[in-house]
């Protein structure tokens, strides 16, 4: 087997807003979203290891609630809590998580971003912009509490389901792990930072440009469902982030088998696009309208080290 690991620091005031987002709450989004990297590469995942830095006044009940969030979103997918590490900030410092995935996959399975050509098609799994979505939703007011972590999908209003997307997010191991086994997609990678930006990241990596039909993202009918977002869905399903979809391409002769394999992971994919060749001068990633024209949105996606799309800091 190879070892796959990955690891990602979660800020407080940057990545999460304790206004809305209990400890149990950051507990399942620190978990998930490591996870969701092991299932970008095709991997099983199976131990973390978590360093937690918090300000000396926190009380130990959220703390508790903190690793109860974490344990629930590491039991479906059979992930242990290896070790780690708890310190005490600056009071000024807030909270901020660490988390260490580690995974392992067959030697030589190991999806990456790198693989896509010319000529693939591109697909995403589940829908898109609902996480983005419950965020609009919790910065104008909106307060729900998702309660104990939950991989199956919940009949709710649409407003709870995108909030619940935004704060319990399901990553897709069992997809990216049949994807892998069967040998089928390409290059793959997470939609954390938003669809045209980890597009990007898989044509930058590949060498490669990336057309997305617009018309072709899925949405769901919660999110169609806000009124308030009426106006924001296309911006939101193609650069909102943190929907935690896979995000692969394929030769177009696979996507028959693609999408029987998907249906029995009990989740859909949709073929979004298509790769091309990189020519000097374009873009690696165009967004098109169904008929073909070119779309900029004002936003592409999150990027580190500028004023925070989700936060305003």
């Amino acid at each position: 087997f190879d070892l796959l690991a990955t690891t990602d620091l979660l800020s407080e005031g940057i990545h999460f807003n304790l206004s809305w987002t209990s400890f149990y709450d950051l507990g399942v989004k620190a978990v998930a979203a490591n996870v969701s990297d092991i299932a970008a590469m095709g991997g099983t995942p199976t131990a973390l290891l978590i360093a937690l830095s918090l300000p000396p006044s926190t009380p130990a009940g959220r703390v508790d609630l903190f690793y109860r969030g974490v344990l629930d979103a590491a039991r479906p997918f059979s992930a242990r809590l290896a070790g780690g590490d708890t310190t005490a900030s600056l009071p000024d410092q807030g909270v901020v998580v660490c988390v260490t995935a580690l995974g392992e996959i067959e030697r030589g399975r190991a999806l990456t971003r790198s693989g896509a050509e010319p000529g693939d098609l591109i697909f995403v799994s589940g829908t898109l912009g609902d996480a983005a979505g419950g965020l609009e939703l919790l910065t104008h007011g909106t307060r729900f509490t998702p309660g104990r972590y939950r991989t199956e999908p919940v009949k709710e209003k649409p407003e709870r389901s995108l909030v619940r997307k935004h704060l319990h997010p399901v990553p897709r191991v069992a997809l990216g792990r049949a994807l892998a086994q069967g040998r089928l997609a390409s290059a793959a990678i997470d939609v954390s930072d938003g669809l045209l930006a980890d597009l990007g990241h898989i044509a930058e990596e590949s060498g490669a440009a990336a057309v997305v039909e617009t018309a072709k993202l899925p949405v769901s009918p919660a999110l169609r469902g806000v009124p308030r977002l009426g106006a924001k869905v296309e911006s939101l399903a193609a650069a909102g982030g943190e929907d935690y979809e896979l995000l692969f391409t394929a030769r177009p002769e696979h996507a028959g088998k693609i999408e029987r394999l998907a249906r029995k992971c009990r989740v859909s994919v949709a073929p979004i696009g298509k790769v091309g060749p990189r020519r000097s001068g374009t873009p690696r990633v165009q967004a098109v309208d169904a008929r073909g024209r070119t779309i900029r949105f004002e936003d592409l996606g999150y990027e580190h080290f500028r004023t925070d799309v989700r936060t305003g800091r």
